[in-house]
């Protein structure tokens, strides 16, 4: 490393490798080193990648939340864009129960990704970052000892995003499933509504039109083969606020016993599990 150092403080594409190779075959065939019978197998290569940008990659937040927010927001701009407005009371009273459910959801998917990325991973990527600098600690003076500091931050960041702690985990991965699933369910509860012809509303309905509206509402409430889609939507919104009850459960408990951290996200989410389920059926 001694002998190479002038050659590998170059950027890695002026790094001249034939010369890195020749000092270490010198190193390699000097007394002590010749007998080792697979020192003609060491060959050097040069990774692309910077240690920064490896360390980078690691920490770099990609999962359920991102993709649980994704299909939310895809689901509301296309309901957000659609020209269909009902005059019908109860397609009126579905859609607000969709959007008010969504709105929910799409909350609490944020909250964590901010959270965890904010509030855990950043403070502690850049209390990282620090000892590596000029001013940092002078005990990092190994590679060993960097990475062992960087397992350590890791471990940090796993225990402070709720990755460690197997009920919470399995109590988050649940509602995410439930976001994603109720994303996609909308899609198709929609297209349902949109059949009732609202440009009619203010005139008198053809006889034709009237029995498709009332053919709509009865494939909307019964459906042989998926079941009742109001039911299901009832289901999402009871199955949301009860997870999410229990989630916040679990949160709590370990905030008051381990983590104290996670108080924060306790206040914020507790706003979520007020009025669980929709108070304007009828």
């Amino acid at each position: 490393m001694q002998l190479g150092a002038s050659e590998l403080r170059k950027p890695v594409d002026k790094i001249n490798i034939s010369k890195v190779q020749s000092l270490l075959d010198l190193i390699l065939h000097q007394p002590g080193a010749d007998s080792d019978p697979f020192k003609d197998d060491l060959k050097v290569e040069m990774n692309p990648t910077s240690l920064l940008d490896s360390l980078t990659r690691v920490v770099n937040i990609s999962g359920m939340e991102p993709e649980a927010e994704r299909q939310l927001l895809s689901s509301w701009q296309a309901h957000n864009t659609s020209s269909h407005r009902t005059s019908d009371r109860k397609a009126q009273l579905l859609q607000r129960r969709t959007f008010v459910l969504r709105a929910r959801m799409l909350a609490f998917v944020q909250q964590l990704i901010y959270f965890c990325t904010e509030e855990v991973i950043e403070p502690k990527w850049q209390l990282f970052m620090a000892k590596l600098g000029p001013d940092g600690p002078s005990t990092i003076s190994t590679v060993d000892a960097l990475m062992q500091d960087h397992v350590d931050f890791l471990d940090t960041c796993l225990k402070g995003s709720m990755l460690t702690n197997s009920k919470l985990l399995r109590r988050r991965t649940k509602l995410l499933q439930t976001c994603t699933h109720f994303a996609s369910f909308t899609g198709r509860f929609s297209k349902g509504l949109e059949r009732l012809d609202s440009d009619l509303a203010g005139g008198e309905r053809p006889a034709q039109v009237q029995a498709q509206e009332d053919k709509t509402h009865h494939g909307l409430e019964e459906d042989p083969e998926q079941g009742s889609s109001i039911d299901k939507l009832q289901k999402f919104e009871l199955g949301f606020g009860r997870g999410l009850t229990g989630f916040m459960d679990a949160l709590n408990h370990v905030a008051a016993t381990e983590t104290p951290e996670f108080l924060g996200l306790c206040a914020r989410l507790s706003m979520l599990s007020q009025g669980a389920e929709f108070s304007g059926r009828g």
